[in-house]
């Protein structure tokens, strides 16, 4: 099926101009018995648009574990704002954020087009997630249509996703775009988190970078501990992986400095001193596309 088709196919579905830019499974009508990882992570980062299906599933961590996943997801969504100040710095000004989730409930830390409002004229943001209230919510939050796309889809037909004209027609795909992949790729298998990339990094302009932070098991940090209740309570797929198989998600392109490291670290000015690196629980590293050689741009 055609994107447009599609696009025109959900439309039909939906009954509404608005429509999501891949297919994605309706919502059940008891949704909010249902977790969603959107709202798992709301109630992380204490915030109030979850449910008790969404509770249910993180009870089963200890109360320790509960506590450093959610220093690790306040440190994953610090490093959005370190991410784009650091690649504004670099030229970017184009953005995609994908699983973007909920609007930060945490107020020490700014959402992606809030960062990049303080340092650049005129960015263009673009935030994509799966859960049409996750989607919902950015668009009611949404005050600047210039600078903002909010977009339905699914990571896991990311050809489709990046191809419709709600992703690539709202970029200007002769400069280079800034992709994030921020705490996404756990929830995805690894068939569809290893397809996807491999889609995005051909898609990506020259010169586009790819930050990516991703779990793993980190000293007593251990992400791993919510995979069999995210499973067994929500039929959720949440997967922490090593460290070389993250670095596969990049295709070899060359990283900033200081490479794929605890994210906490990644961050020049984080106040987490090294021994405290642990309490990150996920990889962060920013890769940056080679520019075509003259060979492949003549097509050899």
């Amino acid at each position: 099926m055609s994107t447009d088709t599609e696009y025109q196919h959900n439309q039909r579905c939906y009954g509404t101009a608005w429509a999501p830019a891949t297919r994605v499974p309706r919502p059940p009508e008891d949704w909010a018995h249902h977790a969603a990882s959107a709202r798992m992570y709301d109630r992380l980062l204490g915030g109030s648009d979850n449910y008790a299906s969404d509770r249910a599933v993180l009870a089963d961590l200890s109360e320790d574990d509960f506590e450093r996943l959610r220093t690790a997801a306040r440190i994953n969504l610090e490093h959005n704002s370190a991410v784009v100040t650091r690649l504004a710095d670099e030229g970017f000004t184009q953005f995609l954020d994908l699983g973007c989730g909920y609007p930060s409930p945490w107020q020490p830390a700014r959402d992606v087009d809030e960062t990049a409002l303080t340092l650049i004229p005129v960015p263009r943001v673009v935030y994509v997630d799966i859960d049409p209230h996750a989607v919902a919510h950015r668009r009611m939050r949404c005050e600047n249509e210039k600078v903002v796309r909010i977009v339905q889809g699914d990571l896991a037909r990311m050809d489709t996703l990046l191809r419709s004209a709600q992703v690539s027609g709202a970029l200007d795909l002769t400069r280079p775009v800034a992709v994030l992949a921020h705490d996404v790729l756990p929830w995805l298998s690894d068939a569809d988190a290893a397809k996807s990339m491999r889609i995005l990094r051909e898609w990506a302009p020259p010169g586009s970078a790819l930050s990516i932070t991703h779990a793993c098991d980190l000293g007593p940090t251990r992400p791993s501990m919510l995979t069999p209740p995210a499973r067994d309570k929500a039929a959720l797929t949440y997967l922490t992986r090593d460290k070389e198989v993250i670095r596969e998600y990049a295709g070899g392109w060359p990283m900033l400095e200081p490479g794929l490291v605890p994210t906490a670290r990644w961050d020049r000015e984080s106040p987490l001193p090294e021994e405290m690196w642990h309490a990150s629980g996920a990889y962060a590293g920013v890769a940056i596309k080679p520019a075509a050689s003259a060979a492949e741009a003549r097509g050899a």
